[in-house]
C-alpha cells in the first residue's frame, strides 16, 4: 500500500511559522523603506497587514492563492495561503491607495517586484530559519505513526510545496525514520494551468487544473491521500476518483482536521462521506495523525 501525504498542516503544526512569515514580511519591508531614504517613524506595515488581513478574512472566497489571474486556494484554508492573499491584495490596493503605492515603490528599489514577492522571500527566510531551529515544529505523533506503518510495509510519499532538504532535515532531526519513505518537495501543488477545470462540490467551485500535482498522482498511483488543504491536496485526488473510477476508484481521501480547518471543508467531507460509492472514493477526516493507522 501507499500513502501519499502533504507535509506542512499535517506532519507539522505550522500557526507559529505562518506568524513568522508575517514578521520577516513586515520586516523586510520597514528595512527596504528605511534602506532606500522612505519616510520613518509613521510607517507601519504591521497597520496595511492588519487591514489588509481584515478585508481578507470578511470574503474569504474572493481572497486566497492566485494563479494564472485564478484563484487557486481560499484564504480560510490555512495561514500560508491566508498571507498570500493579503499580499496579493495589497498588490492590489497599491492602484488605488496613494500612500501604499509610495510605499511599494520602496519596496521594487529594493529589488522585490511587488508584495507577493517580497511575501515569497518572507517565506523562504522563515524556512531557513526554521531549518536552523533545534526542535522542529513535527506533530510529536509523527514517529510512533510512521513506525506503525513502516511495519504494516506501507510505502510513504510525501508530497509539499515546502522543499525537500527542508522536510529531510525536520525528519532527521526529529528521529524520524521508515524504511519506505520518499519526499517530493516543490510539488506546485498551487500552480493551476492555464485552461480552467472546474469541479464543483457541495456548491463550492474548485479549479483542478493542476498539471504539476497531476503528474506526481499518475507517476506514484497512490492507495490513500491525506492532507488538509482541500484545494491543494484533495479536491484534484477527488475529482480523479470521481471522474475517472477505472483508474482511481477506490481511492481513500482523508482530510487531517486541524484548528483553522474551515467549517465548509468539514461539512463538505462529512456530507460526501455518505456518498462513497458515488463518489467513486473513500473519504474520511482525522483529528490526530495516530488515527492514521486505522484508516488503511
Amino acid at each position: 500500500m501507499k500513502l501519499l501525504t502533504d507535509f506542512d498542516g499535517v506532519l507539522t503544526w505550522p500557526v507559529d511559522e505562518i506568524a513568522r512569515v508575517r514578521e520577516i514580511f513586515c520586516d523586510l519591508w520597514r528595512t527596504a523603506i528605511s534602506a532606500k531614504g522612505g519616510p520613518q517613524g509613521d510607517v507601519r506595515p504591521e497597520e496595511w497587514m492588519r487591514r489588509a488581513l481584515g478585508a481578507v478574512r470578511e470574503n474569504t472566497r474572493e481572497h486566497g492563492w492566485i494563479s494564472q489571474g485564478r484563484l487557486s486556494g481560499f484564504a480560510d484554508e490555512d495561514g500560508f495561503i491566508e498571507s498570500v492573499g493579503v499580499f496579493f491584495l495589497l498588490d492590489a490596493w497599491t492602484r488605488k491607495e496613494p500612500e501604499l503605492a509610495e510605499l511599494a515603490a520602496f519596496v521594487r528599489a529594493a529589488g522585490h517586484p511587488d508584495f507577493k514577492e517580497l511575501g515569497r522571500v518572507s517565506f523562504f527566510a522563515m524556512t531557513d530559519e526554521t531549518k536552523k531551529h533545534e526542535k522542529p515544529p513535527i506533530d510529536p505523533d509523527v514517529m510512533r505513526t510512521f513506525q506503525l506503518l513502516d511495519n504494516r510495509g506501507v510505502e510513504i510519499v510525501v508530497v509539499s510545496n515546502s522543499k525537500t532538504d527542508r522536510i529531510e532535515s525536520f525528519f532527521e532531526r526529529s528521529g524520524i525514520q521508515h524504511s519506505r519513505i520518499r519526499v517530493r518537495g516543490f510539488a506546485q501543488k498551487y500552480e493551476l494551468g492555464e485552461k480552467p477545470e472546474i469541479f464543483e462540490i457541495g456548491g463550492l467551485r474548485f479549479d483542478v487544473s493542476r498539471p504539476f500535482y497531476r503528474k506526481v498522482l499518475e507517476e506514484e498511483r497512490p492507495d490513500i491521500v491525506i492532507g488538509d488543504v482541500v484545494s491543494f491536496d484533495l479536491a484534484l485526488p477527488m475529482y480523479l476518483a470521481k471522474n475517472y473510477p477505472e483508474e482511481w476508484g477506490g481511492l481513500k481521501i482523508l482530510l487531517r482536521e486541524q484548528p483553522y480547518t474551515p467549517e465548509w471543508a468539514k461539512d463538505l467531507f462529512r456530507a460526501m462521506k455518505s456518498r462513497d460509492r458515488e463518489n467513486h472514493a473513500s473519504l474520511r477526516t482525522i483529528l490526530r495523525i495516530s488515527e492514521l493507522p486505522r484508516e488503511l
